[in-house]
């Protein structure tokens, strides 16, 4: 049996095991960074293995200083400040 073959009552059964052993609760996703390369490329690498954490603490935190760092200026441009 291939997975597009997969009889639905195993793949709920997984399903279930998972939920019912696992416990994990799901994590709200914050909403990324559109028009903002810059910080979703720091995101991108505080994110590794890092803790996300809310406005004021983890990723989120240092992707918000740096935006304070950089200011009013061009927050969607991989050249940086000097172009």
């Amino acid at each position: 049996m291939t997975i597009n073959e997969a009889d639905p009552a195993q793949v709920q059964a997984v399903v279930k095991h998972v939920r019912d052993k696992v416990q994990v609760e799901g994590v709200k996703w914050p909403g990324g960074w559109p028009g903002k390369i810059e910080a979703a490329v720091i995101d991108a690498v505080f994110s590794i293995r890092a803790n996300y954490g809310s406005p004021t603490n983890g990723v989120r935190a240092v992707v918000s200083r740096w935006q304070n760092h950089r200011g009013t200026e061009q927050v969607d441009d991989l050249k940086g400040p000097r172009g």
